[in-house]
């Protein structure tokens, strides 16, 4: 087994190189990343009786930073929100409106599947079905591969629309 100062010394070294890179990434700026902090606690219980040996709470931050892919130069123009924000356009926002933004056939479909994936966890009888809706999820055109299902759920309440 590699000793303490072994690891130590390559999880250092390893840190260093990410500093680099994590620098080159930080003056592109074609690039944007995000940093999310977080501060974490460790309690160190002292094993050893010795005088002067306390128990302590070793306190520090944690950080993760990650690059945002499909960043659009000019959308972190503060001048750009700060003219949005003085436009006021929230006043006039409805909930017709919103509600208008939502894929709702999507919606429908996602639903549907995501009832199926729990039908087929929890209901011993439809256990082999449940690779066959596990895989619905990978379609990109669900919508028509479950729309025999949804002709079917209308004997039980549910309206399809056409």
């Amino acid at each position: 087994m590699p000793s303490y100062s072994s690891i130590y010394h390559t999880l250092q070294t390893l840190a260093d190189q990410e500093t680099v890179i994590m620098k080159a990434h930080g003056c592109n700026p074609a690039k944007w990343g995000s940093i999310c902090l977080d501060n974490v606690q460790q309690y160190i219980r002292q094993r050893d009786l010795w005088i002067g040996c306390k128990n302590k709470m070793q306190i520090g931050i944690a950080a993760t930073y990650f690059e945002m892919k499909g960043f659009v130069p000019g959308a972190d123009n503060l001048c750009d929100k700060q003219r949005c924000i003085m436009e006021n356009k929230r006043k006039d926002l409805t909930v017709e409106q919103v509600l208008g933004w939502i894929d709702q056939p999507h919606l429908e479909t996602v639903g549907i599947l995501h009832w199926l994936k729990v039908l087929t966890d929890y209901v011993p009888e439809l256990a082999e079905h449940r690779d066959h809706v596990s895989l619905l999820f990978l379609y990109p055109s669900c919508q028509t591969l479950t729309s025999g299902l949804c002709h079917k759920c209308s004997s039980f309440g549910y309206k399809q629309e056409e």
